[in-house]
């Protein structure tokens, strides 16, 4: 991806580390023995993701669900911004598989929801335990199985970097008598069910607790990166009232700024998802 491009390879000392990095982790992966992976550890993972992706499904086939997507988010502004190879959409969105896979990270990216890499997660490692309140063998898991393990530090990055205070911003975009409001109460659930989870697979007090570098910097960004997403809620329901009054001139002179919100946002955060 083009910030990815800029981030490591723009400056050519900067580039030099980054090479090392990917050359570094490379020979260890390479030079340390990997032992077997145990086949019930096999079983479980399965079981848990063919669980994880029903509750996913139920979330995304709820019927206020693209509703919600629409208004609780920024894509609308996303897909006019001039970017891209490609058109955001494949054709008139009817449902989700119009959208193209880029716009639909980027959209919860910048509401701060982060939605797409933890949801689902927290329910099934719940479910899981909740039989026998035991969390060693996930404990054990995470300790021992890199595949497992990357798995939930990617969701506590995400979680880390969301904001559920932003994101309920942006939920109450949509109509107070919506049944998208039914979808936050289910993402506001989940959020606490998953933040939950991982702290107890992973033993630490707060999220990113064992890597305080990218905590420190998560913390320091976001008081910059906060008033942008407020500001850029606000431009969007003025431009939304505005196209709901025929003032397209107006909406014109608002987008705009919302896309220089948006714009503003990524590079807070550091991502566009």
């Amino acid at each position: 991806q083009g910030e990815v491009l800029a981030e490591r390879y723009d400056d050519p000392q900067i580039a030099q580390r980054h090479l090392e990095q990917v050359t570094w982790a490379t020979m260890l992966v390479t030079a340390e023995p990997q032992p077997p992976v145990a086949p019930e550890w096999l079983t479980l993972l399965d079981r848990m993701a063919a669980q994880s992706y029903l509750h996913y499904r139920k979330l995304v086939e709820h019927p206020g669900f693209l509703t919600y997507f629409d208004q609780a988010t920024p894509i609308s502004e996303i897909e006019r911004l001039p970017i891209g190879s490609r058109p955001s959409r494949r054709r008139e969105r009817k449902s989700l598989s119009d959208l193209r896979a880029i716009p639909w990270t980027f959209a919860w990216t910048q509401s701060r929801h982060f939605l797409p890499a933890w949801y689902g997660l927290g329910t099934v490692l719940l479910e899981e335990t909740a039989a026998t309140g035991d969390w060693a063998l996930l404990q054990t898991l995470y300790g021992r199985w890199p595949l497992f393990q990357a798995v939930v530090d990617n969701a506590v990055l995400a979680l880390a970097k969301a904001d559920l205070g932003i994101a309920q911003r942006y939920a109450e975009l949509t109509p107070a008598d919506s049944p998208a409001r039914e979808v936050w109460s289910l993402i506001e659930r989940e959020f606490q069910q998953t933040q939950a989870a991982v702290l107890m697979i992973t033993r630490e007090p707060a999220l990113l607790a064992n890597t305080p570098w990218l905590q420190r910097s998560i913390q320091e960004r976001n008081p910059a990166v906060d008033p942008l997403n407020l500001i850029q809620i606000e431009l969007i329901r003025r431009m939304r009232e505005a196209m709901d009054a025929g003032d397209e001139d107006r909406a014109a002179r608002l987008g705009e700024l919302a896309r220089m919100t948006i714009q503003g946002v990524a590079s807070g955060l550091r991502t566009t998802g």
